[in-house]
């Protein structure tokens, strides 16, 4: 007798995100990297405030850091 296949785990849906941390997740297109640098260009923002919205987007589980402060969404 076969079992039943199970259904794949579904995975929460992502957080609440801030008006800055949307910004800058949407200027990350699926399956792009992109540095800290060219994130402040399409944003506007400078470094010191991106840096702390990379790090509580990474922490949501919303983007991955890549070597050499490379960055993509998951």
């Amino acid at each position: 007798k076969k079992e039943p296949k199970k259904a794949p785990p579904i995975s929460a849906p992502p957080p609440p995100l801030s008006e800055e941390e949307t910004v800058v997740y949407r200027s990350i297109s699926d399956g792009e990297v992109l540095s800290a640098d060219e994130i402040c260009q399409r944003t506007g923002l400078i470094f010191p405030r991106l840096l702390p919205l990379l790090q509580a987007l990474e922490l949501s589980g919303c983007i991955e850091s890549l070597p050499g402060s490379m960055f993509r969404r998951k």
